[in-house]
């Protein structure tokens, strides 16, 4: 957030195709790309109490979270522990569907990734955490690969 770095890369990048004296006609090997595409936005339930610390009454979020920022993890992926037996994410899909069981679960006290994602904009700050959202999830987009 506030990173102009990323922007000023994306416009180089495009001004750089823009200007190739050919384009090349075999396809963009899979391995050349990764591509994501945003399929969520997680917010905590309607009064959850959270916190980094033991002393979370209803969700101890891992400390380590915050690098799962922008990084593919697996199904399984721990983010923090439940105090009581309630899912405390809300993830809503871009119809605004209530999604939360396709990307999370408990599992043994857990709140455990049900499948392979990417966290974006992941935050730590509760302030935001409780005006805004937790995070963005997103997943890899399928490449099609078209014969020249």
């Amino acid at each position: 957030v506030g990173e102009s770095r990323g922007v000023e890369h994306a416009e180089e990048f495009i001004e750089a195709c823009l200007h190739l004296s050919e384009h090349p006609a075999q396809d963009i090997a899979a391995r050349d790309i990764d591509l994501f595409h945003t399929t969520g936005v997680v917010h905590t339930i309607d009064g959850l109490q959270f916190a980094y610390d033991a002393n979370a009454r209803d969700l101890q979020l891992y400390k380590e979270i915050e690098y799962y920022n922008f990084r593919e993890l697996p199904a399984g992926t721990a983010f923090g522990c439940v105090k009581n037996n309630v899912l405390p994410f809300m993830v809503k899909n871009e119809a605004g569907e209530d999604v939360s069981a396709t990307y999370f679960a408990l599992r043994d006290g857990e709140v455990v990734t049900t499948r392979a994602l990417m966290p974006s904009m992941l935050t730590r700050d509760v302030s935001i955490i409780e005006q805004d959202c937790f995070c963005y999830l997103m997943e890899r987009y399928p490449l099609e690969t078209h014969s020249a």
